[in-house]
């Protein structure tokens, strides 16, 4: 009796609560003789038109930067190629309509379907840009819910896993599937684990910056861990050192970000190759903000930047008298990876050595390489794709690192077009991905050698 009486006064409580939500909301008189289901049918319709007015910050940001996104379904077929080292434009173009398709299932109820059944291969840019995007959209649809009862806002998706194996290692690791749809193979690489999505802001500075170094720190472990499959570690200066470009990466992200955010995620895979070459490690990192690309950001700061900024418009218009015609922005890009150079360089004089130490540094530590595997660092800005590997990265002269795409090594010469490419489609901010090789007989070579 007790409980009956509880849920009765419980039920006279929520039907106040919404004739005075109603009231504040529209002004109207309610009268004492209506009923909770007619109220809710009321809101039910009021709230679907505030759904239906209602505007995403990630899909405005998306469709100013980058153009239109056209709904087209609620299923989404996974090309054979879902990659965006690979297969740019069309894994983009299906990232944002798989997005523009979550936001418009608000308050609808309908499954959203990511088939991923004759998809062959993936990449880690993709999939991280698929994760990243579908929080922010769970952050506006949270934002959006604060002002309804009646509708929810819950978005179903379905990932339907692929046919090929190695595919599905990656949805795993990612987030996309379960640990029981895969197989482990003992003659391929083994996904092992991952840190997962680890998001920071720049708001609340105090506890922004407590947090990053937390995130670094963290980020560092991890990698810490995954070489000690291979009897190593880093020692305390080489943390450090690690941590604090980690850190300037992180800042740079929260500067080029309109968003105030960045993401970063790193995960690990295995495989036993037999008593010749041991054990194999490969490690991916990846970093990545919405927001303004690295040559935009240089154009932004071109006022308060100034001397660097026209000396920086000097060496291209060298370029092109000399070389001939290559975009701005692909060749500011570059140009903003040597060592020295920054957008903020006039409140920092120590910033613009972050990114290419991060390139160099990874690259060096795990540079392991045979024919089935190749390190490799990119990076995603604006309409530019770069990359580094072993036939292209950073050189030291005149006690500066800096990066040519060309055997002379040479910016003012012709730069190799499938290293520094430029993108149809623009990137809505920036990525960097470093994919890295341990093994254990390589290692002791170079610490044998003392490569430090």
């Amino acid at each position: 009796m007790g409980k009956n009486k509880e849920a009765k006064v419980q039920k006279k409580r929520e039907r106040k609560e919404l004739i005075i939500r109603r009231k504040k909301r529209l002004g109207k008189k309610i009268y004492r003789g209506s009923k909770l289901s007619a109220l809710y049918r009321f809101y039910r319709d009021y709230e679907s038109k505030v759904l239906l007015n209602s505007r995403s910050k990630l899909i405005d940001f998306l469709e100013k930067n980058c153009g239109e996104i056209k709904f087209k379904s609620f299923t989404h077929k996974i090309p054979k190629v879902f990659s965006l080292k690979k297969n740019y434009e069309p894994t983009l173009k299906i990232i944002f309509e798989i997005n523009k398709s979550i936001f418009e299932s608000r308050g609808v109820g309908i499954l959203i379907s990511l088939d991923f059944e004759d998809c062959e291969q993936v990449d880690l840019p993709s999939l991280f840009l698929l994760q990243v995007c579908k929080i922010e959209l769970q952050q506006d649809l949270k934002r959006i819910s604060e002002k309804l009862r009646a509708v929810k806002l819950v978005p179903k998706i379905e990932v339907k896993k692929s046919k090929e194996n190695s595919v599905n290692k990656q949805l795993w690791l990612n987030g996309f599937i379960s640990r029981d749809q895969v197989k482990i193979e003992n003659d391929q690489l083994n996904p092992i684990d991952t840190i997962g999505f680890l998001h920071g802001r720049k708001r609340q500075s105090k506890y922004s910056e407590n947090r990053k170094g937390k995130i670094t720190t963290y980020t560092v472990r991890y990698i810490d861990k995954c070489l000690n499959d291979f009897g190593y570690e880093l020692d305390p200066t080489g943390k450090g050192f690690v941590e604090g470009i980690i850190s300037e990466l992180l800042n740079n992200a929260e500067d080029h970000s309109p968003f105030d955010s960045w993401y970063i995620t790193c995960n690990y895979f295995k495989k036993e190759m037999g008593s010749i070459e041991g054990l194999i490690g490969e490690l991916n990192i990846a970093i990545f903000n919405f927001g303004y690309s690295i040559c935009e950001g240089l154009e932004d700061n071109r006022d308060k930047n100034n001397s660097q900024f026209n000396e920086l418009d000097e060496v291209y218009k060298a370029y092109l008298s000399k070389v001939g015609p290559i975009s701005k922005e692909n060749y500011f890009t570059l140009l903003s990876l040597q060592e020295g150079v920054s957008r903020l360089k006039y409140l920092d004089e120590s910033r613009g050595t972050g990114t290419i130490k991060f390139i160099n540094s990874f690259l060096h530590l795990g540079d392991f390489e045979n024919d089935q595997f190749k390190p490799h660092f990119h990076i995603f800005s604006g309409f530019t794709n770069l990359i580094c590997d072993s036939k292209y990265k950073p050189f030291e002269k005149e006690g500066r690192q800096f990066l040519a795409f060309n055997d002379k090594k040479n910016l003012l010469g012709k730069q190799d077009a499938n290293y520094l490419k430029d993108l149809a489609l623009k990137f809505p901010g920036t990525l960097f991905n470093a994919k890295i090789y341990f093994n254990e007989e390589y290692l002791d070579k170079k610490v044998n050698g003392k490569d430090s």
